[in-house]
């Protein structure tokens, strides 16, 4: 990583809860916070703490030269299927190996609230 391009990851200190409706999609007291320069903060939650049932492999994939290689899931409720509303590194790059199997949300599709 260059100077000017920072990634910070860090334990978030408390739940994360992430919803689709009424659809409980991922609870979890494990997740990390990763800062990366110019982005919002994004939360990634171990793969264990997502109800795999509410998560579909979607065809999408993207590089990120900071990260790696991203797969991305729909979340899939009793009532609609959210495109490409999750992402996975399940191998970054070693700089961000903390967020390995982990899945972040894409808040603008579905509810992600701290507690």
């Amino acid at each position: 990583m260059t100077n000017d391009h920072q990634i910070t990851i860090t334990p978030f200190d408390g739940t994360i809860t992430v919803s689709a409706g009424d659809t409980n999609v991922a609870t979890s007291e494990r997740a990390f916070v990763l800062r990366e320069s110019g982005y919002p903060p994004r939360y990634y939650i171990p793969l264990n703490d997502v109800i795999a049932s509410t998560c579909q492999g979607s065809d999408t994939a993207t590089h990120c030269h900071f990260k790696g290689d991203a797969t991305y899931f729909n979340v899939v409720t009793v009532d609609n299927v959210i495109i490409d509303a999750a992402w996975c590194y399940r191998d970054p790059v070693p700089e961000v190996a903390e967020i390995k199997s982990h899945l972040s949300f894409d808040e603008n599709l579905v509810t992600v609230q701290f507690s």
